[in-house]
């Protein structure tokens, strides 16, 4: 047996329709542990982090790099009919999908979880935002600076990366618990997860290191 078959997530495929950070460290996690990760990019630009240089390595930035390693990529616009067909397509062979779009973007295209739930009853959709799909601030938009100022982690110095992280752990960590729930139920799940919520996080568990 080699240490790919060893791996906790061996035989999971991954569909990563997120973007930036949030996301494809989650999936990164997965992929670290065994996991197939699809990824899913813009067809012109591909994913915004490959235009943030410097720093780059062999013309690739080093933020694209430090969240997709580990993931097959695929330039796909699912904007347009066939882009979504191909979209349900990988869905049909893929245990779990993730993606980071503000709220409305998916539904307003047929792919949030109501809409791929009934045609693909065996997927866990993991859906991240800044402050949750159902709450007040829902259609509020949200990005790393913003969620650290508003949880205090700007007072912080070390802390740049602090959001990021608890976002990844937070939503990688329900996504095996949510696949053991599935083979016991044979039902779809889906995992919300607010950065905002993620963000709170830290400043409890990093205050007694500033103070």
């Amino acid at each position: 047996m080699n240490k790919k078959t060893m791996q906790p997530l061996s035989g999971i495929r991954i569909l990563d329709l997120s973007l930036v950070l949030a996301g494809p460290l989650c999936t990164q996690q997965m992929s670290d542990m065994g996991a197939e990760v699809i990824k899913i990019e813009h067809p012109v630009r591909g994913d915004d982090t490959r235009e943030m240089k410097p720093p780059e390595r062999g013309g690739e930035s080093h933020f694209y790099l430090s969240a997709n390693r580990n993931k097959r990529s695929v330039a796909l616009d699912f904007d347009a009919p066939e882009g979504r067909k191909i979209i349900h397509g990988l869905a049909e062979h893929c245990d779990v999908l993730i993606e980071n779009f503000r709220t409305g973007v998916m539904a307003r295209r047929g792919l949030d979880y109501a809409g791929m739930k009934d045609r693909h009853p065996h997927l866990i959709y993991c859906s991240i935002s800044a402050y949750g799909r159902v709450s007040p601030m829902a259609e509020r938009p949200g990005f790393d600076p913003i969620l650290q100022a508003e949880a205090g982690l700007m007072s912080f110095a070390a802390s740049r990366m602090a959001t990021r992280c608890a976002i990844r752990c937070q939503s990688s960590i329900p996504l095996p618990r949510s696949m053991r729930r599935r083979r016991s139920w044979g039902q779809s799940w889906c995992a919300s997860v607010p950065a905002g919520d993620s963000s709170s996080i830290w400043p409890c568990t990093t205050a007694p290191l500033r103070f």
